[in-house]
């Protein structure tokens, strides 16, 4: 548009033939194009380094002052290699400089401004990219933080039981400490992992339940049935170990002689169902820390899936039952990703 409207003007007040105004014209406008394209360099270094608005307007303004003067100092060299020799390129360009300098301030603003909208646009990029990069560090730290709640109350106890066993039952205190060390090998394993097989989840519950075993032999009473084709699903990594936790201290810690234990694991499409039903009496006095294990629960599959209704609770008169749904399949690797 402004090389158009420049060889109109050209044209019709200088004594200039239609192929001498369109050279003219097209050589210091295509001249401004290469200067435009080679600023961008010292653009993007003004940008990143003057973040004041005024300072910022101030630098921008100078530096089209300075394009525009080095642009017509150059096309005013060059431009008697376009021109017939009875004219005098010095008096033709002061004739054409108010137009020339007005069209150069014009082409170099528009520029500037498009220039403006690339580097804000890259800066945009760039802050949601780092604050995707916080988030996601921050998510990475708070399931780090939520996955390494380890209740040792069970640990301590176990090992209280251990150093009575060890002189009335030294076999059987051998092999609690040979379960002992399977299953901290195995937290300290699972802490480098996000995601597991239920057959690998149920094989750490195991070790655990054998150690509450040895305290609660006379009362225990647990049962699981695990669905065919269910061990192979995924779910996160330790997820189960609170629910257990709670539901152990519930049934047995403080509940009566019918204290029992039930895991249930089903297929549904798209989803590893799992149930965990526990005796408790309601008439026991309410454990110091009650509800932390599922609210870990709750916020690591929050934070995995981006999801609030994965969690059941099912209070009945003496049973409790927590129920999961883990997402399987596309769910899982969009959160990942």
């Amino acid at each position: 548009m402004v090389i158009a409207l420049q060889i109109y003007l050209l044209s019709t007040f200088l004594p200039l033939s239609r192929q001498e105004v369109m050279a003219v014209s097209l050589f210091v406008n295509l001249f401004f194009i290469l200067l435009s394209l080679l600023s961008w360099y010292p653009v993007r270094a003004i940008y990143a380094v003057y973040t004041g608005t005024g300072t910022l307007f101030v630098t921008w303004l100078a530096f089209i002052l300075f394009l525009e003067a080095v642009w017509l100092s150059l096309s005013f060299l060059a431009m008697p290699l376009f021109l017939p020799e009875e004219l005098d390129p010095r008096q033709l360009f002061v004739n054409i400089l108010p137009w020339q300098a007005a069209a150069g301030f014009f082409m170099a603003v528009i520029t500037l401004f498009v220039y403006y909208l690339f580097l804000s646009e890259e800066r945009l990029k760039e802050n949601e990219r780092q604050e995707a990069q916080m988030r996601a560090l921050v998510r990475e730290t708070e399931l780090q933080f939520l996955k390494s709640q380890l209740n040792p109350h069970f640990l301590f106890n176990t090992l209280n039981n251990l150093g009575n066993m060890i002189l009335q039952r030294p076999d059987e205190a051998r092999e609690i400490l040979v379960k002992i060390s399977g299953y901290l090998r195995n937290v300290l394993e699972q802490e480098k992992e996000e995601f597991t097989t239920i057959r690998g989840e149920m094989e750490q519950i195991r070790l655990y339940l054998d150690l509450e075993e040895i305290r609660f032999e006379e009362r225990w009473n647990y049962r699981e049935t695990v669905q065919q084709g269910c061990e192979a699903m995924i779910l996160p990594v330790m997820i189960l170990q609170p629910l257990f936790e709670n539901a152990v201290r519930y049934a047995y810690y403080e509940g009566g002689d019918k204290s029992f234990l039930r895991f249930l694991c089903e297929k549904e499409e798209g989803y590893a169902v799992i149930t965990l039903v526990n005796s408790y009496d309601p008439a026991a006095p309410v454990p110091q820390g009650q509800g932390i294990g599922l609210r870990n629960i709750r916020k690591r599959l929050s934070l995995i899936y981006g999801r609030d209704d994965l969690l059941q609770i099912i209070r009945k008169e003496d049973t409790f039952e927590v129920r999961l749904r883990i997402p399987q399949g596309g769910n899982r690797e969009q959160r990942q990703a």
